[in-house]
């Protein structure tokens, strides 16, 4: 809205609304990630999703909210499909459901070079059992560096990506060991 305004005075560290708009779409956030080769929960567009493929339970996931919200566990086929006819099918993805082992990591790069990152865990959430940290650990785990660093080497060559500031900021469950982005 002010943007004319503000050019030249003050320096932004966000990217156009264009991109954050395609990594805040969990789906193709997670298509980035498949790209670059980082582990993530396997996952479907609701309307490509068939029973065979993963076995339930299986989370049902809206592609751009934040916080949790509107994130549900289905247990079975019949929960899914009475899902599938409460909400609009292109809103929603089905993901391999993985235990609640959560890391997040705030990384903030210039063009592409990754500048700092904090790595912490969620001690109690608000609301309880999936929601905003309230309290948290900070901690340093070296495969979550390295993921953030080679994310961030790999996005910054791919256009228009090169071109900006920007943090990132990614969700991240172990399943056996494997620290996978979740969202």
């Amino acid at each position: 809205y002010y943007i004319d305004r503000l050019k030249g005075k003050v320096n932004l560290m966000i990217p156009d609304f264009e991109i954050i708009w395609k990594l805040h779409d969990k789906y193709s956030l997670f298509k980035i990630a498949e790209e670059l080769k980082i582990p993530t929960p396997v996952t479907y567009k609701i309307n490509e999703y068939k029973h065979t493929m993963l076995p339930f339970p299986v989370v049902l996931k809206p592609r751009r909210e934040r916080g949790a919200v509107g994130i549900k566990i289905i247990k079975n086929m019949e929960e899914l499909e009475y899902h599938k006819k409460q909400n609009n099918l292109d809103d929603y993805i089905v993901q391999e459901y993985i235990s609640k082992d959560q890391y997040c990591t705030i990384g903030l790069a210039k063009k592409g070079k990754l500048f700092s990152n904090t790595i912490y865990h969620n001690l109690e959430e608000y609301p309880f059992k999936g929601g905003f940290g309230v309290v948290r650990e900070s901690l340093n785990i070296k495969i979550i560096n390295n993921y953030i660093k080679y994310w961030k080497y790999r996005v910054a060559k791919l256009q228009p990506f090169s071109l900006y500031h920007n943090i990132l900021i990614l969700q991240m469950f172990t399943k056996k060991g494997l620290y996978q982005i979740f969202q």
